[in-house]
């Protein structure tokens, strides 16, 4: 599938395309249930297609401009708990984890 496929989910690229692990945790965190699941079904049919498009390339030579392709289809997958698990934006057992902060090891 070429980018110009994507054409129609560039709005959720521009929105849910965030580069960190932590930005996309917060969005989640922040969005209400009716936007992660409007996500959800938008982008949940092209995942494979994204993946299968980012495939041509070493993970770690992803060209710039698909980089926030390949954010959107990581946030699908960190929705996904939300949307088909735990039926909430956040776990209910937890505080606001839009104030959380994601370790980047295991020192730090």
């Amino acid at each position: 599938m070429a980018p110009d496929n994507f054409d129609a989910i560039a709005d959720l690229v521009a929105e849910w395309g965030l580069s960190t692990p932590h930005a996309r945790f917060v969005k989640r965190a922040r969005s209400s249930m009716a936007e992660i699941q409007a996500f959800h079904r938008r982008i949940e049919p092209l995942v494979g297609a994204i993946v299968a498009f980012l495939n041509q390339y070493p993970l770690d030579q992803i060209p710039d401009e698909h980089l926030p392709l390949s954010y959107t289809a990581l946030a699908a997958i960190e929705v996904d708990d939300a949307v088909n698990i735990w039926k909430n934006a956040s776990p209910k057992y937890a505080d606001d984890i839009a104030k959380w902060e994601t370790k980047s090891s295991f020192y730090a």
